[in-house]
């Protein structure tokens, strides 16, 4: 019998596996349980079982957290997640730390009899040793080095002969052109590595001319084998892979085109811009992002980079909450977003409502979906010479009727919904950094200094220079 250890912070649903699966049916016993991760991790170093079923948020140390610290030390123990479906995007980074599937509450039995059959399959060809764990020989110790030698050596492939690393990322299998001899493993639920020699074999003669159906990304990576350095070709691979997210299109992918464009440059003078809470550069800039991660130029890593900058300044600059928001791995970026373009749009909106006027308690009511739309505009431009005429062009809408839609959405004139939003953003930058009223001014879309000054006192009792010492 295989032992089994169930981590649940809930009795009832610990308590609820026990009792509601066939354990012994799959040469499974229940040996033992713990309340929290803490208490799991010395069970598991006591008792070692074979098989831990863990839930993801508990106290003391999260199920992320254990499954990262026994495989430290324990790599030939197997995981399960339990969760829920709120918690569906940490079971999917699970599977990256090497957890073998997941359950979702509440319970159905077949998916846990399907766990089960992988787990003893699993084990069973660990005890037989009539496979090989293919992963597991990826450890970067001399030891997994030589095993991983021998097993390509067994597949006629030999130190410095040259490979394609082929990364799958969805839920259906690949067609290889021509019956091509594989290597094929999984390393998550919906991405897959193939490995095969690419002596007098171009790119364009191993994938079937059209993606099946759920894959959304391949990458093609080809190298010269050596075991040091297959994790690194690996990586590389499902990083050609991923471009299907930066580029928004289906595809295989064998490089990325770089060009001229010096793309380190352009995020580090994005996370300056962040720091000097520049609108219209950031909005700006955001654009140019996109517009050459169309072409390819981007990477996953890039666009991991951009998210996480956003994160990090709206935490340290706005003052947001927004610690839980940061991004570790790609799965997680591309469960939040479609593509680039989503993830960019969603980081426009957010710096100009948050460097701006916090528009969303204004405009939560606005029922008239077309409206909608001119107000996300103004919201993501305020900083511009936008007018009521221009709009209504814009739009193709009356401008009386654009005047009236207004005083019903958000209960204030055109005039004085812009207003508001400068002189958020103007007391921000007067705050927070230590530009001149005159590139406050300008930034916050006033072409005339004076008239800013005028505004300014007229919405805030004061003026810019008071404001910005005010508290001293």
């Amino acid at each position: 019998m295989y032992k089994v250890l169930i981590v649940d912070d809930e009795e009832f649903i610990i308590k609820s596996l026990i009792k509601g699966t066939n354990w012994s049916s799959y040469d499974f016993e229940v040996v033992s349980s713990a309340k929290d991760g803490v208490e799991a991790f010395e069970k598991i170093c006591e008792i070692k079982p074979h098989v831990v079923f863990t839930d993801i948020r508990m106290p003391g140390m999260s199920g992320l957290e254990l499954i990262k610290n026994v495989q430290a030390i324990h790599k030939d123990i197997l995981f399960v997640v339990i969760s829920g479906y709120a918690e569906f995007a940490y079971a999917q980074k699970a599977l990256d730390y090497g957890a073998i599937g997941y359950c979702l509450k509440p319970f159905d039995d077949e998916e846990i009899n399907t766990i089960l059959k992988k787990a003893r399959n699993i084990l069973g060809t660990a005890d037989n040793g009539d496979k090989c764990d293919i992963i597991s020989l990826f450890a970067e110790d001399s030891e997994s080095r030589q095993r991983l030698d021998a097993f390509f050596k067994t597949k006629g492939i030999m130190q410095g002969d040259r490979i394609y690393i082929i990364a799958s990322i969805g839920g259906k299998p690949l067609r290889l052109k021509n019956n091509l001899d594989y290597i094929n493993f999984k390393t998550g639920s919906h991405k897959e590595i193939y490995i095969l020699s690419s002596d007098r074999l171009g790119t364009d003669q191993i994938i079937q001319d059209t993606l099946p159906e759920g894959i959304k990304g391949i990458g093609i990576f080809e190298a010269a084998y050596t075991s040091s350095n297959m994790r690194k070709y690996i990586d590389s691979a499902y990083t050609l892979a991923y471009q299907y997210f930066t580029t928004g299109t289906r595809n295989v992918y064998i490089k990325i085109n770089t060009g001229n464009i010096d793309i380190e440059n352009l995020i580090e003078k994005y996370e300056n811009l962040f720091s000097k809470m520049d609108i219209r550069e950031l909005v700006q800039l955001l654009d140019t992002f996109y517009n050459n991660a169309v072409s390819g130029v981007f990477s996953i890593k890039h666009a991991m980079n951009i998210y996480n900058t956003y994160v990090k300044y709206s935490i340290k600059v706005l003052g947001e909450d927004a610690f839980e928001e940061y991004i570790y791995s790609f799965d997680d970026l591309c469960y939040l977003f479609k593509d680039l373009y989503t993830m960019i749009e969603y980081i426009k909106d957010k710096i100009t409502c948050c460097l701006g006027f916090k528009t969303n308690k204004l405009t939560d009511d606005v029922r008239n979906e077309y409206f909608k739309k001119i107000i996300h505009y103004i919201n993501q431009n305020f900083y511009k010479e936008i007018t009521i005429r221009n709009l209504s062009q814009d739009f193709t809408i009356n401008p009386n009727y654009l005047s009236q839609l207004f005083r019903k959405e958000v209960g204030m004139t055109f005039t004085d919904y812009i207003t508001k939003l400068r002189m958020n953003y103007a007391k921000e930058l007067l705050l927070k950094t230590e530009y001149s009223q005159g590139d406050v001014a300008t930034k916050c879309g006033y072409i005339d200094y004076f008239y800013f000054i005028r505004v300014f006192k007229k919405s805030t009792g004061v003026t810019p220079g008071q404001y910005r010492h005010k508290d001293e």
